[in-house]
């Protein structure tokens, strides 16, 4: 009984961290945000590593860090979370964090934006703009099993649809 008592505490652990730690950006004390949500991030925490990807792209709670929150945005994006694709799209856009790659941006904003991210499906036009037009409508960029790598060494998989 007191073993499983134990197991109990360790796997709700996490998701009480994580609360603390949202609750504590919330308050606007990021480094203590920072320091929750760490541990849980790297436990694979969607939420934890979403957090932590918007607190080193804005600087809140640790130095401000554009790769080590395109570390976190991968993780994230790999997952599904769809702000995550969009803001790791913004990334690729400007350069910060990654190399600069306008088709690594377009992919991840027609992903963002056939999983319901309204700025990503307002922004697809536009950032397809920057492609000749044969590229523009090439719907090869969301075949099912297609891969995106980028510099930081993380690969985000199409979902089959």
């Amino acid at each position: 009984q007191t073993r499983m008592g134990c197991i109990d505490a360790h796997v709700s652990l996490p998701k009480t961290l994580c609360k603390e730690g949202m609750e504590a950006a919330q308050r606007g004390d990021f480094a203590t945000a920072h320091r929750l949500l760490r541990p849980v991030a790297e436990q694979g925490d969607a939420l934890a590593q979403y957090s932590l990807g918007l607190m080193y792209s804005n600087g809140d709670g640790a130095s401000q860090d554009y790769k080590e929150a395109a570390k976190w945005y991968f993780l994230v994006a790999q997952q599904g979370v769809v702000p995550a694709q969009g803001n790791l799209a913004s990334m690729f856009m400007s350069g910060k964090g990654v190399d600069q790659d306008y088709k690594q941006a377009l992919f991840l904003i027609k992903l963002a934006a056939s999983n319901g991210h309204q700025g990503c499906a307002s922004l697809l036009n536009l950032v397809a703009m920057q492609f000749p037009k044969e590229m523009r409508s090439d719907d090869s960029l969301l075949i099912a099993g297609l891969q995106m790598t980028n510099t930081v060494g993380f690969t985000i998989a199409v979902p089959t649809k």
